[in-house]
């Protein structure tokens, strides 16, 4: 099944003139996909693109058989999941076990069964030594890595996420390959 499809797709920043143009790209679901490029060349851009975060200048995305433009940017983000490529720049709170909460605690959620599925993300990323890290500043290793706890909080079917392999390094790097291999077999995609 095609998760995210674009077609003629163009996008353009008016200040630096830079254009992305995307003749025909699709996503699939249970496929991993692997966006490279050098500095500058577009993958954020289209990460964004694919994501709703940013909307094409002209041309059509289709988010799971749907138009992207009557997609509201939480419809969006409930079957595609982003991390930054400076996730940083997504955080709200102090501490990383407050930031696992954050959305649940403003939508008003019961706190047990949330605290629970936390705790449940940060033991299946091998990162509940992090718990009551500070967010900031991020630390080299493993503590850059933790965002891709609470992005997979959902379980979106299809996961967008910027230089993923950083901050996957020693003890916590086979739990990175564990879940994109786990994303994969359970028919969802991962760019």
């Amino acid at each position: 099944m095609t998760a995210i499809a674009l077609f003629d797709v163009l996008y353009c920043y008016e200040r630096s003139g830079f254009v992305l143009s995307c003749p025909r790209l699709e996503l699939r679901l249970g496929e991993l996909t692997l966006i490279t490029g050098p500095n500058g060349s577009g993958k954020t851009t289209l990460s964004k693109l694919m994501c709703g975060i940013l909307r094409p200048k002209q041309g059509r995305i289709s988010i799971f058989g749907r138009r992207a433009d009557e997609l509201s940017l939480g419809e969006i983000g409930s079957k595609v999941g982003y991390l930054f490529q400076n996730p940083s720049r997504q955080l709200f709170a102090p501490t990383v076990w407050q930031e696992m909460l954050f959305v649940q605690e403003i939508l008003g959620q019961d706190p047990q069964p949330a605290r629970a599925r936390a705790e449940q993300l940060l033991a299946r990323f091998r990162l509940a030594d992090l718990k009551e890290r500070r967010v900031y500043p991020s630390a080299a290793g493993s503590s850059s890595a933790w965002p891709s706890a609470p992005c997979s909080w959902e379980e979106p079917s299809f996961l967008s996420w910027m230089n993923p392999l950083l901050g996957w390094i020693g003890p916590t790097a086979p739990s990175f390959t564990s879940s994109w291999t786990s994303y994969c077999l359970r028919g969802r995609g991962w760019p």
